[in-house]
Order: structure tokens, then sequence, then C-alpha cells
């Protein structure tokens, strides 16, 4: 190997090492715009459950207090498993 070999392979290195890090700096500012956009769909995810279950919750409330509507230990287990249900979404559980 002469010296003009060697130079131009130090230099296709040094070239490929300089990619290198241009490439991982655009992964890094990528993987953080996926974070912010992670957070915030999760944020608004964790909001339209609690929205949901302010409105369901009412309405659950009133079926109990109504006699023509299915009543017992199956509706309250039926209940009770679709609240936890929405809990795993939302982290807001049953009272029971």
């Amino acid at each position: 190997m002469n010296n003009e070999h060697i130079e131009r392979r130090m230099a296709f290195i040094i070239e490929q090492q300089a990619q290198f890090a241009s490439d991982i700096q655009q992964l890094r500012e990528a993987q953080a715009q996926t974070d912010q956009i992670v957070a915030r769909l999760a944020n608004a995810t964790l909001e339209g459950f609690k929205d949901v279950n302010v409105k369901i919750s009412p309405d659950l409330l009133q079926r109990r207090k109504r006699p023509d509507t299915q009543s017992g230990p199956a509706c309250r287990t039926k209940v009770r498993s679709f609240l936890v249900f929405l809990s795993s979404f939302s982290h807001v559980g049953p009272t029971n």
C-alpha cells in the first residue's frame, strides 16, 4: 500500500463517520418528534376516556334507578366488567 491509497481509505472512513454522525442526529430529532406526538396522543386519549366516563357514569346511575332495566348479579357483573375495560384505558376504575 502506498501513501495515496492509505490517504484515500482514511478519507473514506472519515466521510463515512461524518455521514453516520449526521444520520444519528437526524434519527434523534425524528425520535424526539415521535415522542412528542405519542405524548400528545396519549394525553388526548386519556382526556377522551375521562369525558366518556363522565358521560357514561350518570347514564349507568339512571339505569340503576329505573325499574324496567335489567338488574341483578348478571347485570352488575357486565357493568363492572365494562368499567374495568374502560379503566384499562383511563386509569379511572369502578368504585366498588
